[in-house]
């Protein structure tokens, strides 16, 4: 595929990458063919599932989801820039509403390999870049995502319901 293709172009340039997937699921096993196929194995670490993600996100330098489809915002996306990941991640779903292009992280059209690995190596090569996006990606979740927040905004929306139900009594 042309993903497994991107990394290994940037595992070709940059011989001090390595790629790690955390995860289990269908496409493992072409995943794994993929990346024998284009010669990138010395490069990438299958984890399979893991229940300790805050100590393979402490690992990594830059968190990627490429996610294809969906209308959500991934629980993993969130808990990575919780912890001042940066991250490059696709403009599907409300990915875009969290992942502010430039500001909190990337995002690139689904399917757009050659745009995934191009904010990956710019996110590589520049540690500035990535503290400053990892910081902006944090501030945005504990402002309007931690737990105390979404407590607070479903408490209000009892309240409205309750006040709305008093009302046409």
């Amino acid at each position: 595929s042309k993903p497994a293709a991107r990394a290994a172009r940037i595992a070709a340039r940059d011989r001090d990458v390595t790629f790690v997937v955390v995860g289990q699921g269908p496409e493992e096993a072409r995943l794994q063919a993929r990346i024998q196929e284009q010669g990138v194995g010395h490069s990438v670490r299958m984890l399979g599932y893991r229940d300790d993600l805050l100590n393979v996100f402490h690992s990594l330098d830059v968190f990627v989801i490429p996610s294809v489809e969906g209308d959500t915002i991934p629980q993993v996306l969130m808990q990575a820039m919780a912890v001042g990941l940066p991250v490059v991640s696709t403009t599907v779903g409300s990915i875009p509403d969290v992942v502010r292009n430039g500001e909190t992280g990337f995002v690139v059209p689904p399917r757009d390999a050659a745009a995934l690995a191009d904010r990956i190596r710019l996110l590589l090569n520049d540690r500035e870049l990535r503290a400053r996006l990892g910081a902006a990606g944090r501030s945005l979740v504990e402002r309007h995502y931690s737990l105390d927040r979404m407590l607070d905004e479903l408490e209000r929306v009892y309240r409205r319901a309750a006040d709305m139900a008093a009302a046409r009594s």
